[in-house]
């Protein structure tokens, strides 16, 4: 028998809190939309949807800037073609890190994923990609 007391482990400190990070998905399908951001809010990210390229260039607008972008490429309205496009004249190098959600991939991303969506795939990238340091 061993006579020592049994040791709990305590947190003496408690552990600083991070800033969550946040993603931004765009995708014209609401259905995608949706279990992408169910997915990511369940994982403790801060999601912001918008159903085109242009609703999306309108969120980048704003102070909080997201983290990393999930784009489609195919939408109606303003494409993720333009959407790269635009981003590329504007800020070629304060760009926050995009992932390509299509079935096609498109230079200068930081990262492409085909349609249909691997959920631990894209749980994967976005984790790696929101703790890279921006360039």
């Amino acid at each position: 028998m061993n006579d020592k007391p049994a040791r709990r482990r305590t947190l003496t400190q408690a552990r600083p809190a991070s800033r969550r990070r946040s993603i931004l998905v765009v995708d014209d399908d609401e259905a995608i939309r949706q279990v992408i951001a169910e997915v990511l809010r369940d994982e403790g990210y801060d999601v912001v949807c918008a159903a085109n390229g242009a609703q999306a260039l309108r969120e980048l607008q704003k102070k909080e800037r997201p983290d990393l972008m999930l784009l489609d490429l195919m939408m109606p309205v303003m494409s993720g073609w333009e959407v790269l496009e635009e981003l590329e004249a504007t800020e070629p190098r304060s760009r926050i890190p995009i992932v390509v959600v299509s079935a096609m991939g498109a230079p200068g991303v930081a990262e492409h994923l085909s349609k249909p969506l691997d959920l631990d795939d894209l749980l994967a990238t976005v984790a790696r990609l929101t703790l890279e340091p921006r360039r």
